[in-house]
């Protein structure tokens, strides 16, 4: 029940709008005292919560003997909501894109822990295309290759279906591993001498600067200048690196 009340607040409800739409489904009707017994809720939290479930359309109310009894809708309707806050948002993304263009300078973001991690990987598969290039210079141990094993196999998912290129260079020590794991059309990996305690992924105008261990940051800058200075860094040690 914590998952569903979870991804009802995620697309919108609160705390309390989830666990009355959820009792309700239950109860199939009921009063605003009778929703407040069983959610636990505070009648005055109750009837705030019911007034913004009845003009989101997804409960109603019928009057029985001068009592109010509400209804939840069904289920599928949720699903009719989130597509008409997306529409919504569809509307305003092109204004929106423009305002973030007319920002000058570079931007800096810093996050941490996986939910960061997550993130920067999910925004640079949604870049991708094909012929698109991602360049990364580091070590398997340096952006978190076994620990987060799995969000790095759905990159390499994405970007084979796509149709992009990637090219890594990695110390010596991961020859073995990589020549065991990495197979795949359109992956270039080549070797250096020295290892790397921090790493740095390079594409389009971004720069992702990783570094993991008991606090693990990932800086994420978007300018195209320090990304083509960085590119070419990568380009200068990509001649030198071995095959």
């Amino acid at each position: 029940m914590e998952i569903i009340e979870k991804t009802l607040q995620e697309i919108g409800l609160t705390d309390a709008e989830a666990k009355i739409y959820i009792a309700l489904l239950k109860l199939q009707e009921a009063t605003a005292g009778e929703i407040a017994k069983h959610t636990n809720l505070q009648r005055s939290t109750v009837y705030f919560a019911l007034d913004k479930l009845i003009n989101s359309g997804l409960i109603s109310h019928i009057t029985k003997n001068n009592v109010k009894i509400f209804m939840a809708e069904n289920p599928d309707y949720l699903r009719k909501l989130v597509d008409e806050k997306r529409q919504k948002v569809d509307k305003i993304l092109g204004k929106l894109k423009a305002i973030e263009k007319q920002k000058k300078g570079i931007k800096v973001q810093v996050y941490e822990g996986y939910e960061g991690l997550k993130y920067l990987i999910k925004k640079r598969m949604d870049w991708l295309k094909k012929g698109h290039e991602v360049c990364i210079i580091a070590s398997r141990e340096s952006y978190g290759y076994e620990k987060y094993k799995i969000l790095w196999q759905q990159h390499e998912k994405v970007r084979k279906k796509k149709g992009a290129i990637i090219k890594l260079i990695s110390p010596e020590k991961d020859r073995k591993i990589a020549e065991k794991e990495f197979k795949e059309k359109g992956r270039y990996e080549r070797f250096i001498d020295w290892d790397l305690p921090a790493s740095f992924v390079v594409y389009g105008n971004v720069v992702s600067i990783i570094i993991l261990g008991e606090e693990e940051i990932q800086i994420h800058i978007e300018d195209e200048r320090i990304a083509k200075a960085y590119k070419h860094y990568f380009n200068l040690m990509w001649k030198q690196a071995r095959t």
